[in-house]
This record gives C-alpha cells, sequence and structure tokens, in this order.
C-alpha cells in the first residue's frame, strides 16, 4: 500500500448530474470477472476504492459500503464500459 497523492478521478456522470458510483462499481466487478484484477472480500475492497478513487473534485469517495447497496444493473456508460474492456482482448 504505497502513498496514493493523486488517485483515480473517476469521470463518468450519471443521470443526475452528479459522477457515477455505479459504474465504478460495475467497472471494478467486470474487471474482476474477467480476470484484470483479484477479487477480494467487500469489505477490502471498499477501501481500496476509498484509498485509490476520486471524485471530479480530486476528493476521496465516501458513503461507498451504502452506495453499493443501492448499485445499479444499467448503471451510466454501461456500454462504454464494456467496450473499453473488451478492447483489451482485442
Amino acid at each position: 500500500m504505497r502513498k496514493v497523492s493523486n488517485g483515480i478521478k473517476w469521470l463518468v456522470i450519471g443521470k443526475n448530474g452528479s459522477f457515477s458510483k455505479s459504474s465504478l462499481f460495475y467497472f471494478i466487478e467486470k474487471l474482476i470477472e474477467e480476470g484484470l484484477i483479484t477479487d477480494v472480500p467487500s469489505t477490502l475492497l471498499n477501501k481500496k476504492i476509498h484509498y485509490l478513487f476520486r471524485d471530479p473534485s480530486n476528493n476521496r469517495l465516501k458513503n461507498i459500503r451504502q452506495s453499493k447497496s443501492t448499485n445499479s444493473s444499467n448503471p451510466s456508460q454501461k456500454d462504454r464500459i464494456d467496450s473499453v474492456i473488451n478492447s483489451i482482448f482485442i
């Protein structure tokens, strides 16, 4: 766990005009499904997301566990995320 000073800004915007945590969770789930990252227990994954990802204003994400419980089955830019992941294998 090296120090991450800037983190990764998650810039996908949801229907409500705010950044989309649902899209981030979908992206991570797809990476796990494809074997591109290792699956970890949910509590550890929440900590890793908090540690690594930032909102568009460069703030750490908050309420990750609560946001995952209301996760959408059709998050914003789902098709784009699928396309990005599929392009890795081409």
